[in-house]
């Protein structure tokens, strides 16, 4: 900390663990970053999702050119071993909350359960092993097991690295910064954090995400395969695609196309408020320009989740903190270095000055 009472934060650590245990607490009821019980358990699971982290991304060369898979076999050794531990610790998760299951169900439940069967006020592993139960062929071990463990790994990075990028876009653009913490201050005020609720109302806050998302889509290339069917070739403007072909699409090049775009490159998230305005739902809009979240039958079935923790996360630090490029010299430009790979991510973390924004209360209510 500085005279100020400005103190330095590695943000992508700390938005790590926050993406995490938002997740956790909803997937498992528990969390394991933090002010929580130190046990064998959350020491495993943080040593689970740092070997995950180290890995780098969990994209291969071989998932995008199948003939060079001997190039990524190490790395993918790595993946196998680092999966198959904690595929063991999802199960082991899942059978520990069937346990509590078992143990509760001569307890009286009234209010707990809705016409279906399914318990309600409980974390999902607890909804899916009930509906297991109803349905037993349909949610089999490792359907359960896989939703679980994509939830906890897909659910994470690119929501904490979104806001990271979007953070780092701020402090590059402090009037952007300013006008986002002004919005914020008169739709939610100073007695309360925001809620998600409020996040329809915010609607600069949401133009920032959906520019964030353009400029740095965290998955910047789709892989797909056309129809198998023989008798199925696609015409795509003046381009034929065979059937049964995979086919890459660069999101990265269509959302900074200098022909669809004015200034792609510039932080503008001005260009996204008349979409906003007439976008209720808060996702990222139905905008075929617009595809970090994939679209149509194949978009991400977290697209609406993603958005609104985003939109909570990077609101209330906005909310409680006044922030500041951590450079020696005050007009020193946060470095916007991409990594080298096939995941869209900072090359370093975000490393950030920060104080106390409005009352000790809010500060309290952040930190709870």
């Amino acid at each position: 900390s500085d005279a100020e009472g400005a103190g330095k934060v590695n943000m992508q650590s700390m938005l790590l663990e926050t993406v995490n245990n938002v997740m956790m607490r909803m997937v498992a009821g528990k969390r394991y970053f933090g002010e929580c019980e130190e046990t064998k358990e959350t020491r495993r699971f943080r040593d689970l999702i740092l070997a995950i982290e180290n890995l780098g991304e969990v994209t291969t060369i071989r998932d995008f050119f199948p003939a060079l898979r001997w190039f990524s076999a190490r790395q993918e050794k790595k993946f196998r071993a680092a999966f198959k531990e904690f595929d063991e610790f999802v199960q082991e998760l899942v059978d520990q909350q069937r346990r509590k299951m078992e143990l509760e169900e001569d307890r009286d439940r009234d209010g707990k359960r809705d016409e279906s069967g399914v318990v309600g006020g409980y974390s999902l592993v607890e909804v899916l092993l009930s509906m297991q139960k109803t349905d037993p062929e349909f949610y089999a071990e490792e359907v359960v097991r896989g939703l679980v463990l994509v939830l906890i790994l897909a659910g994470t990075d690119p929501s904490a690295a979104t806001v990271e990028w979007a953070l780092s876009l701020l402090l590059n653009n402090p009037s952007t910064l300013q006008k986002a913490q002004n919005e914020i201050d008169k739709v939610v005020g100073h007695d309360r954090l925001i809620q998600e609720s409020d996040l329809k109302n915010l609607v600069y806050l949401r133009c920032i995400i959906k520019e964030t998302l353009r400029m740095y889509p965290v998955t910047p290339l789709f892989m797909r395969s056309s129809s198998k069917d023989y008798n199925t070739n696609i015409t795509v403007g003046e381009y034929r695609v065979p059937h049964d072909t995979m086919v890459m699409v660069n999101v990265w090049a269509i959302q900074n196309d200098p022909k669809v775009w004015d200034e792609p490159r510039k932080f503008r998230p001005e260009r996204f408020e008349e979409e906003v305005l007439l976008d209720k739902k808060g996702g990222s809009g139905g905008n075929c320009k617009i595809l970090a979240f994939g679209i149509g039958r194949r978009v991400c079935p977290g697209e609406g989740l993603a958005m609104r923790l985003i939109g909570l996360i990077l609101g209330s630090v906005l909310q409680c903190f006044e922030w500041e490029r951590s450079g020696e010299d005050e007009e020193e430009m946060v470095d916007m270095a991409e990594t080298v790979g096939f995941g869209l991510f900072r090359s370093n973390p975000l490393i950030a000055k920060c104080k106390p924004r409005g009352r000790k209360s809010m500060i309290d209510l952040f930190l709870a």
